[in-house]
């Protein structure tokens, strides 16, 4: 398992190397960018799920290869190409690590999500296609690629994806995608018809997916379709247009990425404050980094349409905090696992730096857009 480990580590290593070396200076933040988010998930791999099979590391470097060589992509064809391998890859690594389960279905699998995202990618580059078109089936991709785990969230054993790697790279996938596509491609996009309404139409998306989640038992098919709204949420504020907004929403994916494998998916000690907490901030809250991001992100705006949207994003994060109404802790069970690691106490810290930064509110958004602006901009 240690060679593993390793074999990751030089590949992300190398990987991020010779795309920093490759990027021109435009590009160069979003290599770290990726960097961060996969090397998070790397570092915060509670359960040693990456490790667990050669076949993970593997394709866990296939994916981030593809999105290094999608953030470096000149042309809009290209970046498509590349971030498409990454998603149907990503659901692949769900199949290969789910559990055993039984019945037929394509609403119990991630493979018909993907393999709707790719039909929508490829239906970009069919002749004579508007751009107004065109364009509405990248958003429409988007918003698949967002909710793949929504489509197993019935499957026997799909709560246990709450914490696991697979649904860090979802999140980081599409996060890093979005990102790109839209201050890249389409920076004005939601400033012009009929897109601007997609500032309240995911927000609304999410309120559905919340009211969903309410009726469901068990804490972690929750959390897993929480996450899947975070992604909306990233993609929301990438593609509001405004400055500040991009900045909340890069930090909301690092956020949402790390914080994926900061959960603790087995059951923990009540009289363990430290468990206790990061499984309540990681979830419940979620997380005072994430949080922080929720206040960054629905910061006022001129636009009327994005402070309606920001209402609905409101609403939707409070239905999944109400349902902490039924959180029952459960009793600690033997485990091989060392109950506190160091990956754990590092979790612990990143949350409480998190809660830190709500005291900063008020100037961070600025000093992230000069230290942007100044390291060469995002365009």
């Amino acid at each position: 398992m240690k060679l593993r480990v390793i074999t990751v580590l030089l590949g992300l290593l190398s990987f991020s190397g010779v795309a920093f070396f490759m990027a021109p200076a435009s590009r160069e933040l979003w290599v770290i960018l990726a960097f961060l988010c996969f090397g998070g998930i790397l570092v915060f791999d509670l359960y040693d799920q990456i490790a667990s099979q050669w076949m993970n590391p593997i394709i866990f470097l296939l994916i981030y290869a593809l999105i290094l060589s999608a953030v470096l992509e000149v042309g809009v064809e290209g970046f498509w190409r590349d971030f498409a391998g990454a998603v149907f890859l990503v659901s692949l690594l769900f199949e290969q690590n789910a559990n055993q389960w039984t019945g037929f279905g394509a609403l119990r699998t991630t493979l018909t999500p993907a393999l709707i995202f790719l039909m929508l990618v490829f239906a970009q580059s069919l002749p004579s296609l508007p751009p107004e078109v065109s364009y509405g089936f990248s958003l429409a991709a988007l918003i698949m690629a967002s909710y793949l785990e929504l489509f197993c969230i019935f499957r026997e054993g799909s709560a246990s994806n709450a914490g696991s790697f697979m649904s860090a790279l979802r999140v980081a996938c599409v996060g890093v995608g979005a990102l790109f596509y839209c201050s890249v491609f389409v920076p004005n996009l939601a400033h012009q018809m009929p897109y601007n309404i997609m500032s309240v139409v995911l927000p609304g998306i999410a309120v559905l997916i919340a009211l969903f989640s309410a009726f469901l038992n068990h804490w972690r098919r929750r959390q897993t379709l929480f996450f899947c709204n975070w992604s909306l949420f990233i993609f929301w504020e990438a593609l509001s247009g405004e400055d500040f907004r991009l900045y909340a929403a890069i930090g909301a994916l690092l956020g949402g990425a790390w914080t994926v494998m900061m959960t603790l998916r087995d059951e923990i000690d009540p009289e363990n404050y430290k468990q206790l907490y990061l499984k309540l901030s990681a979830w419940g809250i979620p997380g005072s980094f994430l949080f922080t991001m929720i206040i960054f992100g629905i910061s006022p705006s001129q636009d009327e349409l994005l402070r309606r949207g920001s209402a609905l994003w409101v609403l939707s994060f409070f239905i999944f905090w109400a349902g902490l109404r039924g959180f029952k802790i459960p009793k600690e069970r033997p485990s091989a696992r060392p109950s506190w690691s160091w990956r754990e106490s590092l979790a612990l810290v990143v949350t409480l730096v998190g809660a830190s930064l709500l005291a900063g509110v008020r100037i961070l958004p600025t000093v992230f857009s000069d230290i942007w602006i100044r390291a060469g901009g995002i365009k």
